[in-house]
């Protein structure tokens, strides 16, 4: 029911085992950093100006509340249960751009707009979810871990989503312990200056459908998180279609 805030250069960190935010309460960032940890939701404001908030601990689509931000950051870095709803993020969204930093979202939709809304810093974990928008894994050194597969629509949701794993070791990588399958969408690796990895992690089976194509250059096979023997099956199209580049198929799979 009442206020907390951070001034410049300070660093506000909510880490009780488990915290709300009131209807009447306010949380306020100026030139500051905010940490929320535990499990928590917001029902009050936040309220945020030049600031950076770190989404941590454990928390639902609906528990993010009401955020005012100017010229400010989000990141997930804890685990956001989107389960049955729907995650709208991008330009001229409440939430803006959503930077997925070691953070997992699991469920649901993830709605981008206006081609913006979820970027991976570092690396960030999908968890049974659908995209609609295009996957960018266009940073250095950026990891995207699919679990429990991903249907990766268009920003209209129509078949033939995208994923642009163009950045510098960039990496895409389908974890799972049972079989798993990805269909109707188009994988872009590495680019005239930089190699992508498409990894398959754990003891199970891929399936990449007939409506898949994987083309590029870089690494296709190699594992990640987790060891074992995947096993890839394509039924789409793989395409080394970058003059004077190399696509690989390796790792300890068949």
């Amino acid at each position: 029911q009442g206020t907390l805030s951070a001034l410049s250069g300070a660093t506000l960190a909510l880490s009780a085992t488990n915290w709300s935010n009131a209807v009447t309460g306010t949380i306020s960032g100026t030139g500051a950093t905010l940490n929320f940890n535990g499990a928590w939701s917001n029902a009050g404001t936040v309220t945020l100006s030049s600031s950076t908030l770190n989404l941590g601990g454990t928390f639902s689509t609906a528990g993010i509340g009401t955020i005012n931000r100017t010229s400010s950051t989000l990141n997930v870095t804890g685990t956001l249960n989107n389960t049955g709803a729907t995650l709208t993020v991008g330009t001229g969204t409440a939430l803006g751009i959503l930077n997925l930093v070691s953070g997992t979202i699991q469920g649901g939709t993830v709605q981008e707009t206006a081609g913006t809304g979820l970027v991976f810093n570092t690396t960030g974990t999908l968890n049974g979810v659908t995209l609609r928008g295009v996957l960018d894994l266009s940073g250095t050194n950026n990891t995207a871990r699919i679990l429990n597969g991903l249907t990766l629509l268009t920003e209209a949701g129509g078949l033939g989503g995208v994923a642009n794993v163009t950045g510098a070791n960039a990496t895409l990588v389908f974890d799972s312990t049972s079989t798993a399958s990805f269909n109707n969408a188009t994988i872009n690796l590495g680019s005239a200056t930089t190699a992508g990895n498409l990894n398959i992690d754990g003891a199970a089976t891929l399936t990449l459908g007939a409506g898949v194509t994987v083309q590029g250059t870089g690494n296709i096979g190699n594992q990640s998180f987790v060891g074992g023997t995947a096993t890839l099956i394509n039924q789409g199209t793989i395409s080394a279609n970058l003059s004077g580049k190399t696509l690989t198929f390796s790792g300890n799979g068949a």
